[in-house]
C-alpha cells in the first residue's frame, strides 16, 4: 500500500476515534446531569424543611400570670406544671391569675426575648375563671 494512503487511513481512524470518544463522553455528561436532576427533584432543599409534619395542636387548661421580668410578660402554666409562653392571647384574657383553656400549638420555629416557657401559638380560649387587674401597675 501506498504511504499516503496509509497515512490518510491513520489520520481518519484518529478522527473518527476522537470523534466517538468526544461523543459518547458528551451523553455520558447529559446522563449524568439528568439523573443528578432527577435526584434532586424527588428531594426538597433542607433549608426549605422547617417542620415538615403540622404541629401537635391541643387543648392546656391552667392559670395565667404576669412576670415582670425581661419586660415583662404574662405567661401560662398548664395544670401538669408545663411553661407556655402564649402568642397571640387577645388582651382581654390577659389578666393575671385567670384560669383559662388554651387551645393551639407549641411553636418551635419562633424566637422570644422570654427566658421562659415554650412560645405556644393561641387559637381559641375558653375563660374558667376571670383573672385580677389587667395592667402591670394594677398587680
Amino acid at each position: 500500500m501506498n504511504k499516503s494512503i496509509i497515512a490518510s487511513l491513520a489520520v481518519a481512524g484518529v478522527l473518527v476515534t476522537g470523534l466517538l470518544y468526544s461523543t459518547s463522553d458528551v451523553e455520558a455528561k447529559n446522563e449524568l446531569k439528568k439523573a443528578e436532576v432527577a435526584y434532586s427533584d424527588n428531594k426538597p432543599p433542607v433549608q426549605d424543611i422547617k417542620n415538615p409534619e403540622k404541629p401537635m395542636q391541643k387543648w392546656y387548661e391552667g392559670t395565667l400570670n404576669y412576670y415582670d421580668i425581661e419586660g415583662g410578660f404574662f405567661g401560662f402554666t398548664s395544670k401538669n406544671g408545663e411553661n407556655l409562653l402564649p402568642m397571640g392571647l387577645a388582651k382581654k384574657y390577659q389578666k393575671a391569675g385567670a384560669k383559662l383553656k388554651l387551645y393551639g400549638y407549641v411553636d418551635n420555629d419562633v424566637a422570644t426575648i422570654q427566658m421562659w416557657g415554650k412560645p405556644f401559638k393561641v387559637l381559641k380560649v375558653e375563660v374558667i375563671e376571670e383573672g385580677g387587674a389587667t395592667h402591670p401597675s394594677q398587680l
